[in-house]
């Protein structure tokens, strides 16, 4: 394991407890994701997408179990949905994610759609 971290203090920590830890360079969280694929020779390919708010695994959920649980719009603009295994948080695709592969595919991970759970 290895703790990504922009904290700089908590980097020092890390180093003098011999924790590894990077620093993924830059402020913009497309160029920070590519960094880490490639310092740790990672594909997207075959992961799986994690809960922001617990970091669970999520999984793919009939359209109807969102209904309720997600604003309207959402719910009428949108067919594919996902939960949260331990929370139960419902997750769906939105244009941030579309701008996010975006600029990914332009910095050379075009494999970036895969971890979204649905490839």
């Amino acid at each position: 394991r290895v703790l990504l971290t922009r904290d700089r203090p908590l980097l020092a920590a890390c180093e003098r407890r011999g924790i590894a830890a990077f620093e993924p360079p830059g402020d913009e969280p497309a160029a920070q994701f590519a960094a880490v694929l490639k310092r740790f020779g990672l594909s997207a390919e075959g992961a799986r997408p994690r809960c922001l708010r617990c970091n669970a695994p999520v999984f793919e959920v009939r359209r109807e179990e969102a209904l309720g649980k997600v604003p309207p719009y959402t719910y009428l603009t949108h067919r594919r949905f996902s939960a949260c295994s331990c929370c139960g948080r419902i997750t769906w695709e939105g244009s941030h994610l579309e701008r996010f592969e975006r600029v990914v595919r332009k910095l050379g991970s075009e494999d970036v759609r895969t971890w979204r759970g649905h490839g």
